[in-house]
């Protein structure tokens, strides 16, 4: 299997050696550019980055550690795996070189087995590496835009629940303002239906007071007739001429008797035109609910507000509309408005 997309970086001052893993590597598909010190590397890695370091600790002008230093302290070049080639001979300082970034190390003279295991292995580790870190770079703008998400939806729910708020208070408002409104209305017919009842009782006392008047004004007179009876029972003792005079006089009483005790039977057995007005009053005919629904009605109120005010459904106020108009007598809401208007009822 060929793996002509990976490339490795040999760096090594000796020629054979670079032959030598040039040959192993490149029968196995890999892409293998070779470099003799520590300056021809750097050109080679800045054409093209390596999947792969291969960096001899022995070089002319430079050694491999500072190289690998300088390398993994580059953002562009940090992430090159790098394995230290030394020979046996050679004192490898393990510490230093893994201090440094190195990641594996073989040894002289190679050993071709050795070598591809550790060249795969290194190649397999970056390639997880950079596919670990692209979908780290994806798991964190996803991380992002569910964030951005969130505060979206949260800006919503903030929004919406201030909406709520809002629509919750404006209807806690509309109900005290119905209750008040009923509670006025009620209070209003209370006061009229008492004031009606008064007025009852004060003209009904003063038809009395009228009546002991007038009772009054037939006792006198009775009284009067009787003196004039006896007057003319000693004229007609007597035989006087002024008889006539004297019944000419009692004919009068008698008639303004009759005239008194029809007035009185008139007073006592016919209501006075005012107590007649009273009765024809709508507050006065009617029921404590069907005069909250005239007070709304007259008010202007449609009968499906006046149903949500009394919480009934709007045939039923239609209803009492029809009722209410029956016992009246009128035949249209314009009438009906008139009407109440004409006996103090007014818009409020």
């Amino acid at each position: 299997m060929l793996n002509s997309s990976q490339n490795i970086l040999v760096v090594d001052d000796t020629p054979d050696n670079l032959r030598l893993l040039i040959k192993i590597l490149s029968i196995y598909g890999y892409m293998v550019r070779p470099a003799l010190d520590g300056e021809l590397a750097f050109m080679a890695i800045e054409e093209k980055l390596p999947d792969l370091i291969l960096l001899d600790i022995m070089l002319p002008h430079t050694d491999g550690y500072e190289i690998c230093q300088t390398l993994k302290q580059s953002p562009e070049t940090q992430d090159i795996p790098i394995i230290f080639i030394s020979a046996l001979n050679e004192v490898f300082d393990k510490v230093r070189g893994f201090s440094v970034g190195g990641v594996d190390y073989i040894t002289k003279p190679f050993q071709e087995q050795e070598v591809l295991a550790r060249v795969r292995t290194h190649l397999m580790l970056g390639s997880l590496q950079q596919e670990l870190q692209v979908k780290n770079e994806a798991l964190e703008l996803a991380k992002t835009s569910l964030e951005n998400e969130v505060q979206q939806r949260t800006l919503e729910l903030v929004a919406t629940n201030a909406t709520l708020k809002a629509e919750i208070a404006q209807r806690e408002q509309y109900q005290t303002e119905k209750e008040y409104l009923l509670a006025t209305v009620r209070q209003q017919s209370e006061q009229l239906h008492g004031l009606t009842n008064w007025l009852m009782n004060h003209y009904q006392q003063e038809r009395q007071t009228v009546a002991q008047i007038m009772q009054n004004q037939m006792t006198d007179q009775l009284s009067q007739m009787k003196n004039d009876l006896h007057r003319m029972q000693g004229v007609l003792r007597e035989d006087d001429e002024t008889l006539p005079h004297h019944l000419h006089g009692l004919a009068q009483r008698l008639a303004d008797t009759e005239q008194v005790m029809a007035q009185l039977t008139a007073t006592l057995t016919q209501p006075a035109s005012f107590e007649n007005e009273l009765n024809q009053n709508p507050h006065f005919n009617l029921s404590p609910r069907e005069q909250e629904v005239l007070q709304l009605l007259v008010s202007g109120r449609a009968n499906r507000e006046i149903a949500q005010l009394l919480q009934v459904a709007t045939s039923t106020i239609a209803t009492y509309r029809n009722r209410i108009m029956r016992k009246l007598g009128v035949t249209s809401t314009a009438e009906l408005v008139h009407l109440a208007m004409r006996h103090g009822i007014s818009k409020r």
